[in-house]
């Protein structure tokens, strides 16, 4: 096929081009240059034809090629996808880590998140992706404010915003998560547009350390799709939650004083993040806490006991007998402090128990194991506690003794405590020997299925491969019972030779879960 429609009648033949090019390769001027003279002429002209051509030809493609892809969008699968599965798809492409609350956060971004940028730019695709993100209230459930950024842009403007991405939600459930800066003029504005949607809320998250807007004192008695909480304020005894049928997980950071009054038997799920450095007080703080919600079956609380005066808090025991997961995140500079939480505690119920440190603080365990052990006897421990996981700086010794008195333990994690100098090792040889099963005897946590191991791999590799062995077989003469499940994670270090798979135990892993008929599952991470 013929494109162009010009063809120069000055093309060189074969045998111009080869004269001319005998004449370039000898140096001497011909005779008669009148061709060459010609050709200097006539030419110029020539070529600006040729790209006066091709300019067209380019337009010409650029409008051929555009069309075609205009046809193939007509024709792309996306235009048929179901709504449903359109919702799907916006929802994966939700910029999570834009809606926290975080001290990284710019005022572009404030200004983004208030307005739902994401799907403003889906909206301007075509018009059937902008009436379903206009009309789609679940695409708007979330809302999140940081008043501390307001500074430098427009209130009002952003207020707009705001009430636009409330309406566009009608009457879907809505997750909000909210900072009011300390004497900050917009918050009470801002609080007032939420509270016009109390009866919406599904999860709220409140930081503040004003007194809470006037506005709040309205919503009491319409929170009747509010399910979880979160508090991180300095509002004394309010009462605007007490009313709120679906409430069940509550987030409460600071001193006791500041808690709200809630319907505390619907609490399932509690969490519970004490003030710092407050001489006892987080764990007074947590211990009312955990004593205001009896229903409670989920506990976390995440205390900072370095520097509190341990012979402050009563010893006590406090029974919560709904409690079946614990998980405490402590900071104690003192085993003393650690001794006085177990005297205060009584958990007949607690079926999975996790304690770990805040990264790399330290966490003393009990000079002793004494208070544990008679935690784990006043509670039951050897009945119905199934799940152990300890990051803490705890002896050898004192985790075996431990291990001794949890004879129902199904899933144990351990971890080498690595601190900002230093480690404290608790996976050595000792433990490990300590839970090798020994043929005609009852090992410690003979159910046991599940060990997980986070060490810097200081132990004698072939006391490990010995553990895995011991378990195997003991599974092999007990019908029935489920596969060990080992699950080996290095933690590393600054020296290099810490923290890394030697390269004959791979292998020898592997040959022993091949072996194994199934009875063993081991992970490497």
């Amino acid at each position: 096929m013929k494109i162009t429609g010009f063809t120069s009648k000055l093309l060189p033949t074969a045998d111009q081009t080869k004269r001319i090019f005998e004449i370039n390769r000898s140096g001497v001027l011909p005779l008669d240059t009148t061709g060459l003279q010609t050709v200097l002429s006539r030419v110029p002209p020539e070529l600006a034809l040729y790209d006066a051509e091709v300019e067209r030809l380019l337009c010409e493609r650029e409008i051929l090629a555009s069309h075609l892809e205009s046809c193939r969008s007509a024709l792309a699968p996306v235009h048929r996808l179901p709504v449903e599965l359109l919702s799907d798809i916006f929802e994966l492409c939700f910029p999570a880590e834009l809606y926290k609350i975080e001290d990284s956060t710019t005022h572009q971004q404030e200004i983004d998140r208030i307005s739902h940028r994401h799907l403003l730019t889906f909206a301007h695709v075509c018009a059937r992706w902008y009436r379903f993100v206009t009309g789609t209230p679940k695409l708007w459930s979330t809302i999140t404010i940081d008043t501390s950024l307001w500074s430098g842009l427009t209130a009002h403007a952003l207020l707009s915003l705001l009430e636009c991405a409330l309406d566009r939600g009608r009457d879907y459930p809505l997750n909000i998560a909210v900072f009011i800066e300390c004497n900050a003029h917009h918050g009470d504005a801002v609080l007032t547009l939420l509270s016009k949607h109390a009866g919406r809320w599904h999860q709220l998250n409140i930081l503040s350390i004003d007194q809470p807007s006037r506005s709040l004192s309205s919503i009491k008695g319409s929170l009747n799709r509010l399910q979880k909480l979160e508090l991180d304020t300095k509002w004394k005894k309010i009462d605007i939650f007490q009313r709120a049928p679906c409430l069940t997980e509550f987030t409460f950071h600071g001193k006791s004083k500041y808690l709200p009054n809630l319907p505390w038997t619907q609490i399932q799920t509690l969490t519970c993040v004490g003030d710092p450095y407050t001489t006892a007080r987080p764990l007074q703080s947590s211990l009312a806490l955990l004593r205001s919600a009896a229903n409670v079956e989920h506990f976390t609380a995440r205390l900072d006991l370095r520097g509190c005066n341990r012979h402050s808090i009563s010893t006590s025991p406090m029974v919560s007998s709904k409690v079946r997961h614990l998980d405490l995140q402590l900071a104690a500079d003192h085993p003393g402090m650690v001794e006085k939480l177990f005297d205060s505690l009584i958990l007949p119920s607690l079926t999975s128990f996790t304690i770990s440190r805040f990264e790399t603080d330290p966490c003393e365990w009990p000079t002793t194991s004494t208070s544990f052990l008679l935690l784990a006897k006043r509670s039951g421990f050897a009945h119905h506690l199934l799940h152990l996981s300890l990051d803490t700086m705890i002896p050898v010794t004192e985790l075996l003794r431990c291990l001794e008195v949890l004879p129902a333990l199904e899933n144990l994690t351990i971890k080498d405590c690595i601190l900002d100098d230093a480690a404290h090792i608790v996976i050595t040889d000792t433990l490990l020997r300590g839970l090798t099963y020994v043929a005609g005897t009852t090992p410690l946590a003979p159910k046991l299925h599940v060990l997980k191991l986070e060490s810097i791999l200081t132990f004698t590799e072939s006391i490990f491969v010995e553990l895995i062995d011991s378990r195997v077989k003991r599974i092999r003469d007990i019908e029935g019972e489920q596969p060990f499940r080992i699950i080996l994670s290095p933690s590393w270090m600054l020296d290099a030779d810490i923290g890394e798979f030697r390269p004959e135990l791979v292998p020898r892993l592997e040959e022993l879960e091949s072996k194994s008929e199934g009875r063993l599952v081991v992970e490497l991470e």
